[in-house]
């Protein structure tokens, strides 16, 4: 089999270990490209990208819309992560790719910036993670203290799960948080 994707293991500063995948650029916004710095957590239930991902300047009209939209969906989901807790809503983009991999619609929770305050000085850090929503889909080789590598992924079935997905009792929709197609 092929590598189409690589969670790089990465040992931080603070001495914890970390799985990165990085996507592609790609343009959501006009003007705005971007790429994701995914954390690999299989603690997640569910892949979480917050609105820093997509807009870094938060006095902005797309970053307030962004967040407006988040506080005034009645379709929320309650989420507590490790990267903090919340509400969030689920959304979907076109054509993410992730190395050799093209997902067609990526499905993920959009939650608001996660306040912190380092050396008293406060900022908004961005939270970006695949989640077992993801992960269950791969088909992947983890030897022992080296790089995740994930040797196929099923499109179909990914898009199913999410096509009715279920969050306590209900059916829940995972709208286009853009109307236009990634380039």
């Amino acid at each position: 089999m092929s590598e189409i994707l690589k969670a790089s293991r990465r040992i931080y500063k603070d001495g914890n270990i970390r799985y990165n995948v990085e996507s592609e650029p790609v343009e959501y916004i006009t003007d705005n490209k971007i790429e994701f710095n995914f954390m690999w957590d299989t603690g997640a239930f569910i892949s979480v990208l917050s609105v820093a991902n997509f807009v870094r300047d938060t006095e902005s009209v797309d970053y307030k819309r962004l967040v407006k939209s988040i506080e005034e969906d009645t379709e929320c989901i309650d989420y507590n992560s490790v990267s903090g807790s919340g509400k969030g809503v689920l959304r979907k983009i076109k054509n993410l790719r992730i190395n050799g991999l093209l997902i067609e619609s990526f499905y993920f929770l959009l939650v608001k910036d996660v306040k912190r305050v380092v050396n008293g000085k406060e900022y908004y850090a961005s939270v970006s993670l695949l989640g077992a929503d993801f992960i269950d889909f791969c088909k992947y080789e983890h030897d022992v203290e080296n790089d995740i590598i994930v040797n196929s992924f099923d499109n179909g079935k990914y898009s199913e799960y999410h096509d009715s997905y279920n969050y306590k009792g209900r059916n829940m929709i995972y709208t286009d948080l853009f109307t236009i197609e990634a380039v």
